[in-house]
C-alpha cells in the first residue's frame, strides 16, 4: 500500500521560497553571518525562519509543518490552498 503525504512530491526549499514570495513574503536574509533564511510579510508582520540549506534540498516535514502553521494562524492561507500549493 502506497503511503502518501505532503512530502511525496519532493518539495524543495527553492519551490517553498517561490511559494512564500508569491504569497507576499520578502526574503530579508542577510547572508554574512546568518545560518538561516528569513522571510517577512509586511502587511501583517509574519516572519518565517528556515535553515540556510541548498535550495535543491528537500524540505523537512518539521519545517513544512512550521510554515503551514504560520500561514494558517496568520490567515494567509487555508488548509486546502496550502496543500494544493505544496503538492503542485
Amino acid at each position: 500500500m502506497e503511503r502518501r503525504n505532503i512530502m511525496s512530491n519532493r518539495l524543495t526549499y527553492a519551490k517553498l521560497k517561490k511559494i512564500l514570495i508569491s504569497l507576499g513574503f520578502t526574503d530579508i536574509t542577510t547572508y554574512q553571518k546568518n545560518h538561516a533564511v528569513v522571510f517577512k510579510k509586511s502587511d501583517n508582520d509574519s516572519i518565517i525562519v528556515l535553515p540556510l540549506l541548498p535550495l535543491s534540498t528537500e524540505v523537512s516535514q518539521m519545517h513544512l509543518s512550521a510554515v503551514r502553521r504560520i500561514l494558517l494562524e496568520n490567515n494567509i492561507l487555508n488548509k486546502d490552498k496550502f496543500s494544493h500549493l505544496v503538492s503542485a
